[in-house]
């Protein structure tokens, strides 16, 4: 009996992907929907639910981009030259082997904050968003896009 337990013993199964590294590898932001916002694409922003300094999140995906232990992520929102939103984080990236991301370094949600502001004061603003990850090793990407802030989460204002 136990040769034929042997016999039906099945191989280990691999991952269906991986994450190559690519000769120019680039990042790719999302905020919930389309992959790469386009210039004029809004940057939706709100109150987190636990309150706090008004935030905009985002879903950051690398392709192509070389494996390390911590990526340093920064982000930036510009308005007018002067920095009304930042964040930086220590932050791992998950090698996606099934999905939509199969084959990216991913990670899912990632919160630039807007210290010093209520939202009534920057909603509509324009401002130039800028995500830049750097490897361990100093290997860096960015990525980004110009749009107006818009107020859609979190309590939004009494009419």
């Amino acid at each position: 009996m136990l040769l034929f337990l042997l016999a039906c013993k099945q191989p280990t199964p691999t991952p269906p992907g991986s994450c190559p590294e690519a000769d120019e590898p680039y990042a790719e932001l999302s905020q919930g929907d389309a992959w790469v916002p386009t210039d004029g694409t809004p940057v939706r922003f709100g109150i987190p639910p636990q309150g706090g300094a008004p935030y905009a999140p985002f879903e950051i995906r690398l392709v192509g981009m070389p494996s390390s232990d911590a990526y340093t992520v920064d982000l930036s929102a510009m308005d007018d030259g002067v920095e009304i939103g930042t964040e930086s984080y220590e932050q791992r990236f998950v090698c996606a082997n099934v999905g939509e991301n199969q084959g990216t370094r991913y990670t899912p949600e990632l919160h630039m904050r807007f210290y010093g502001y209520e939202p009534p004061e920057i909603d509509g603003h324009e401002v130039d968003v800028e995500i830049t990850i750097t490897s361990e090793e100093g290997f860096a990407v960015s990525a980004g896009w110009t749009g107006a802030l818009d107020w859609v989460l979190g309590p939004l204002p009494e009419e």
